[in-house]
């Protein structure tokens, strides 16, 4: 209405609750990976399964610190080692990563934009073949070091509540060569 006088008024944040403890959450997650180097598109894609176990603590109402522990288990690795006989014991296990990570989430309402570095500590069959080359700083390095980035929804908005808070994500693990694969993930913050 032409004349009247608007009024414009700040959303309530009483209900948004601070929350400074460190909580303890759980990932599931899987993906699709290629065999071999990131210029060679034209392979299959196998399944990639992730779990990470770790702690989360938020700082003000928009950061969210990480640290935690992954597992990644990778079924191309997998039918390597079976059908060359890299490995004759554990061989699914050889097949697997393992590296603690630290991340960061930034938090807006519903939606979370997470960043993720962290060091595979075991990583036999990346240690055995070589599949990054060996010129460069970067190819040194893409066995050892794993990136993660996503976008996570929480079902629940976690600027309102602080216990068991459920998300899924769509996210990009890379190394420092390139990307390693595309991934789908569910979680749950306790």
């Amino acid at each position: 209405h032409l004349g009247e006088k608007q009024v414009f008024t700040q959303p309530d944040t009483s209900l948004r609750k601070s929350d400074s403890k460190l909580h303890l959450n759980v990932f599931a997650g899987w993906g699709r990976h290629q065999f071999g180097s990131a210029s060679s598109s034209d392979g299959p894609r196998y399944s990639v399964f992730q779990c990470a176990l770790f702690l989360s603590k938020r700082s003000g109402q928009i950061h969210n610190w990480q640290a935690g522990i992954a597992f990644t288990y990778y079924a191309d690795y997998y039918n390597y080692i079976v059908n060359q006989e890299l490995f004759s014991s554990n061989q699914r296990l050889q097949a697997s990563t393992v590296r603690p990570f630290i991340g960061h989430e930034f938090i807006m309402n519903h939606i979370g934009l997470l960043t993720q570095l962290g060091v595979n500590v075991y990583s036999p069959f990346n240690t055995k073949i070589n599949l990054y080359g060996s010129q460069g700083l970067s190819t040194a390095l893409g066995p050892y070091i794993s990136l993660k980035l996503g976008v996570q929804y929480y079902l629940n908005n976690p600027l309102y509540t602080n216990k068991n808070r459920l998300l899924i994500g769509i996210y990009l693990e890379a190394r420092p060569t390139g990307a390693d694969f595309p991934e789908l993930g569910l979680a749950c913050s306790f």
